[in-house]
């Protein structure tokens, strides 16, 4: 339906770039799948443009530039909001590795990018990560990054996961700032060619992003602080957040309202 705008990659630099994993198209599928009776995501009538910026063969900081570039692509688009199951913490030179430290929102590159992103009226809605049951359990960049949705992992009965990546940042903000389930997740599989069951933040932020897209188009004339604002502080848990849900999970219905 014309939906797709087209695709960029920062990565090998191809026309078509979807063959180096699944992961996006399991993603994007839980925004923009429409048939219905089969699957249909938060999103269905949105336009979307795929942005590749993560190597799959490992794990290097030129991947966070990747991110940048492809951050000001979307932004040259007029893109409104950006989904980025995305986190980096540990690299193939653990001498880039971050610290918790660093979890400030203006260390990692890919943060400051998300920070910028927001003061230009984008909304980021970014996973916030799955190592809750790892040594490190913290958020990954740039989840850490203030004014954007950090989104954390809930499963069937409201409850944090055990993957699901804790905060705060480490100066002090909330985070994630709210939840969504992120087990049991229908996604869009290309390689079985139905849909399958999938679970990880990576599904919890798209699930997020195609809701605020359409609390978005119901009030154009709201800023993006304004409409991330309305989604958290009519959460589960506004009134007493936490660092395992944030504000909760939220009642977009009472957003609208």
């Amino acid at each position: 339906k014309g939906k797709l705008l087209g695709v960029k990659d920062y990565v090998n630099d191809e026309e078509m770039p979807y063959q180096s994993s699944t992961h996006g198209t399991k993603v994007m599928s839980v925004m923009a799948a429409n048939i219905p009776g089969v699957m249909v995501g938060t999103a269905p009538e949105a336009t979307y443009i795929c942005i590749k910026t993560e190597d799959s063969r490992g794990e290097f900081r030129f991947e966070e530039w990747n991110w940048v570039a492809g951050l000001e692509f979307a932004d040259s688009l007029g893109a409104d909001i950006v989904n980025s199951s995305l986190g980096y913490t540990n690299f193939e030179d653990e001498n880039m590795n971050y610290s918790t430290a660093g979890l400030d929102g203006q260390t990692a590159i890919c943060s400051r990018a998300a920070e910028i992103a927001a003061q230009k009226g984008i909304i980021i809605v970014n996973s916030a990560g799955n190592e809750g049951f790892t040594d490190w359990k913290r958020i990954a960049p740039p989840a850490d990054a203030g004014n954007i949705l950090a989104v954390g992992a809930v499963n069937i009965f409201g409850e944090k996961t055990d993957f699901s990546s804790f905060g705060p940042s480490s100066d002090g903000k909330i985070k994630p700032d709210i939840a969504a389930p992120g087990e049991e997740i229908a996604v869009a599989s290309p390689v079985k060619g139905y849909v399958i069951l999938g679970r990880g933040t990576s599904y919890s932020a798209p699930i997020i992003c195609g809701l605020t897209a359409a609390l978005w188009q119901a009030f154009p004339e709201k800023t993006n602080i304004e409409i991330m604002n309305a989604v958290k502080f009519t959460a589960g848990n506004s009134g007493n957040p936490n660092n395992k849900t944030g504000y909760g999970i939220p009642d977009f219905y009472l957003a609208y309202q």
